[in-house]
Parts: C-alpha cells; sequence; structure tokens
C-alpha cells in the first residue's frame, strides 16, 4: 500500500506518508494495486470514502476508530476475516469474497447498504438491530434461513441461497425482491407480501411445482413486473400467461 500511496502523493519512493498528509485525506481508491494488506489505513483518520476492490486482501483490519467513514468497498479480494467497523458507517460492499459468516455488525448502527453477495454464506445473524437498513444483498451464497430482518429494509436481494420458507418476510413493504433460483415450494406464502408502487420480484427458477393461477393472478396485481419461470398452470384453469419484464 505504502508504495502506491507514495506514487500517489508524488512523494520519493520508500518514504513514510507524513501524518498531515493522511489526516487531510477524506477520499481514498486502493483498487487494483495488488495490495496484500491495508497495514497504516487507521492513521487516514479523516476518511469518509474507502475502496479497495479486486486487490488480494485476506483481512481487512479494525476499522473502528475511522469515525468519519461512511462508505467502505472491498468486493473482489480473498477476505475471510473482516475486522471492526464504525458506527458512522453507511455502505458496505464485501461482494465476491471467502467469508464464511458476517462481520460484527454491532457497532455499524447506521449502515443503510450491505452488499455480501458471492461469497460462502451458510447463514446470516439476525439484522433487526440495523434499524436504518433499507438494501441487502446476499445473493449468491448457501443461506437456507432468512435472518430476522429489520422492519425499514425494502430491496433484499436473495437469488441464488438455500430458501424455501419465506414466511418471515410478511411484515415487510418492498420496492426489489430478488428470490430466483432458491427452493421456495409454497405460491401461496408470496400472497401475503406487500409491495411499493412499481416494485419488482423474481421467483425464477425455484421448485413452484404446483401454481395457482388465483394466486398468480393475486401476485401480478400487486407487482406487474413480476418474473414467474415456467408459465402457470392449476387444474381446472387455463394457462396464465406471465409476462416477463
Amino acid at each position: 500500500m505504502r508504495a502506491y500511496l507514495t506514487s500517489f502523493y508524488g512523494l520519493p519512493a520508500g518514504s513514510a506518508i507524513p501524518l498531515a498528509l493522511a489526516q487531510a485525506t477524506t477520499v481514498l481508491d486502493l483498487s487494483d494495486q495488488n495490495i496484500t494488506d491495508l497495514t497504516g489505513i487507521t492513521a487516514f483518520e479523516n476518511l469518509h470514502f474507502l475502496t479497495c476492490s479486486r486487490n488480494q486482501l485476506t483481512v481487512l483490519p479494525d476499522l473502528s476508530g475511522l469515525d468519519e467513514l461512511v462508505y467502505l468497498v472491498a468486493n473482489q479480494n480473498q477476505l475471510h476475516t473482516v475486522g471492526g467497523l464504525p458506527a458512522s458507517l453507511l455502505t458496505l460492499n464485501l461482494d465476491s469474497n471467502q467469508l464464511t459468516s458476517l462481520p460484527d455488525l454491532s457497532m455499524a448502527s447506521s449502515l443503510m447498504m450491505l452488499i455480501v453477495s458471492r461469497n460462502q454464506l451458510s447463514g446470516l445473524a439476525d439484522l433487526d438491530g440495523l434499524t436504518n437498513l433499507e438494501t441487502l444483498d446476499f445473493n449468491t451464497n448457501q443461506v437456507a434461513t432468512l435472518p430476522t430482518l429489520p422492519a425499514g429494509l425494502t430491496a433484499l436481494f436473495a437469488g441464488g441461497n438455500h430458501l424455501s420458507d419465506i414466511t418471515s418476510l410478511g411484515s415487510q413493504i418492498f420496492d426489489i425482491l430478488w428470490l430466483a433460483d432458491n427452493q421456495l415450494y409454497d405460491m401461496a406464502a408470496l400472497t401475503s407480501l406487500t409491495f411499493a408502487a412499481n416494485a419488482s420480484l423474481s421467483i425464477s427458477d425455484n421448485n413452484l411445482d404446483t401454481y395457482d393461477c388465483e394466486v398468480i393472478k393475486n401476485l401480478l396485481g400487486k407487482v406487474p413486473a413480476a418474473t414467474i419461470y415456467p408459465q402457470a398452470y392449476t387444474s381446472g384453469c387455463k394457462k396464465v400467461q406471465v409476462h416477463l419484464p
């Protein structure tokens, strides 16, 4: 990291980063630099935005002292461990890493967007304590059971998992609900969900072998742009043409 920063700041190769310069930095993009660790990052105590995508990081250090940090993107690394996070954080993107569990989010009480897609998660801790969370993306993991979610969550991306039961979603109001490529089997459970105007829904590629025309009509009445595949059939009911967006 030092080699990149000395060049970035126009300093002689191998020289230390002056503390005053580090403290004056509010935006830092370390993407695509083959960085293996973030030693010294806590000196940048006034950072608002930190991006370190597409490196070779396996560990994120404790960043809880960066109490100005609102945006942290560390996608496409090899992370298996994430240290402490600051209470100021609003967006956390850990897509495409090697996480087997969520990091400790107990201090990140202001978090509004959490992205942990394409990891190795088999389960998620309850998230109802994150009362400001609006968007959760855990697409393409191995999660079989939904965690307890905060009431204000409006966008849920949970495709490509092992979910079979979504009854716990009944109290949410969704703008976006992505449940494609899971193991859902109960169409009726979908009718209890509430959607905002112009919402989008995908339940393609599930185990919904028995389709009820009235259920699908009800669902499409709520979400005209729903993606439902295959087309619907039921005993005594003609095939329902389901429009794909």
